[in-house]
């Protein structure tokens, strides 16, 4: 079992590191661009789209959607999305991670890279997504921000829309 403060393993209560509660900085731009300015890359980028987004995008026979992929980093999953024939936009906060992204993929069709804070995204998203794609973002924020990240993504799906993601 698990909470935002602990994990429990046979028994065991293990307390977790209030890493992000203690940074007033994680949901600022300043935070996150210092993360993609790090030498080595930050751990959390592969250089590709995640491997289980490769093995199971393929079983979910997806006709063309729409699709939001917040905290986009380098822009890996959002390329490969895009690559599969679907209209993807990849935001993240911060400008080194954007500009990466958009000097990597610029060349795809369907696919555009957004500077932005994802708790203040421009109405032109809202209701307008078939799919968020999910992979490390809601990990990344500060767990006190974690029901306004869902409200953010009911916020920007369609009535039909889904979450599909990488946990």
């Amino acid at each position: 079992e698990f909470t935002d403060e602990s994990v429990t393993l046979n028994g065991q209560v293990i307390e977790t590191k209030d890493y992000y509660l203690n940074s007033s900085k994680v949901n600022e731009q300043d935070f996150w661009s210092s993360k993609y300015n790090e030498s080595p890359s930050p751990r959390w980028n592969l250089d590709e789209p995640h491997p289980e987004l490769k093995s199971i995008l393929p079983q979910l026979k997806l006709t063309k959607r729409r699709i939001l992929v917040l905290g986009c980093g380098f822009g890996h999953d959002a390329a490969y999305l895009a690559q599969q024939g679907h209209l993807v936009t990849g935001i993240d906060i911060s400008p080194e991670a954007i500009n990466a992204a958009k000097e990597k993929y610029s060349n795809i069709n369907g696919l555009n890279f957004e500077l932005c804070d994802i708790f203040n995204l421009d109405s032109k998203h809202h209701q307008q997504l078939d799919i968020i794609f999910e992979h490390t973002l809601y990990c990344a924020i500060s767990p006190n921000k974690r029901k306004e990240l869902i409200k953010v993504w009911k916020r920007c799906l369609a009535e039909t829309g889904h979450i599909l993601g990488i946990f």
